[in-house]
């Protein structure tokens, strides 16, 4: 079937699944909110070569192809990029079983589904300290296979025991796992080692607010007396009251505010 939409998914999952040489059926990749698929075959001009299959109740917003070109053409690169990550991913949901060895380094399988690239942590090049916290250090590293800047957060594995911080962390790395929305760090892979554990995710440059507030007068268009707008104060309100309402949906209750 040639293609002729692009689809966004508002609410809901599904799943894609392919059929392979042989004739059997074989399971891609599962999506979410705010993930999309039926590009492939718009930025290739080929046939649809899978079939979605809605997991749950789902709700897609939809481009034609005409809208999709005229849209979406700036962003050529990123879906060229992502539809390649994307090729022949089975989907899997439990953990490669592996145990720690002592001086040997473990990576559960990619966290998030759908990613193509299982990344190694002797793969990735350290290129900075850019955050430290009461665990360890956040840096900024690249993945020498592809290319992908990502954050790496550091954590001693001593400091998490002797603090009893054992259940908090694999509560975080848990309810990251869920989370699918575009104001929330997306969690893309776990390793660990001996002394340390990480968490590789996704990185976002440019500061905090607080930044914006008292340093960085120029970037953001500011009131008289040196506050910004009504309309900047409620885009920023809007996009973190989406965050948690993402979370919220999830059963998790967000205190840190």
């Amino acid at each position: 079937e040639t293609g002729s939409r692009f689809y966004i998914i508002n609410e809901g999952e599904v799943l894609c699944k392919r059929t392979t040489e042989s004739g059997s059926s074989q399971d891609l990749i599962r999506l979410g909110p705010h993930e999309y698929f039926g590009e492939r075959a718009l930025l290739t001009n080929e046939p649809r070569r899978a079939n979605v299959i809605a997991m749950t109740t789902v709700e897609c917003l939809v481009l034609e192809r005409s809208n999709f070109e005229r849209l979406l053409d700036p962003l050529q690169d990123e879906l060229h990029s992502e539809m390649r990550r994307r090729e022949a991913i089975p989907v899997s949901d439990d953990d490669d079983g592996d145990t720690e060895e002592e001086e040997k380094t473990t990576a559960t399988a990619p966290v998030r589904r759908g990613l193509a690239t299982e990344y190694t942590l002797e793969g990735l090049e350290q290129i900075r300290t850019v955050g430290t916290g009461t665990f360890g250090r956040v840096k900024l590293v690249k993945d020498e296979a592809s290319g992908r800047v990502c954050a790496l957060k550091c954590m001693q594995k001593a400091q998490i025991v002797s603090s009893h911080q054992e259940r908090n962390i694999m509560n975080e790395k848990n309810i990251l796992l869920e989370c699918r929305h575009p104001f929330i760090l997306e969690l893309i892979q776990t390793f660990n080692t001996r002394d340390q554990l990480f968490m590789l995710m996704e990185i976002v440059q440019g500061g905090e607010l607080w930044s914006y507030i008292y340093e960085k007068f120029d970037v953001i268009e500011r009131t008289r007396i040196g506050g910004f707008s009504d309309a900047t104060c409620m885009f920023y309100s809007a996009c973190v009251i989406s965050a948690f309402e993402h979370v919220h949906s999830l059963g998790v209750a967000y205190r840190d505010l």
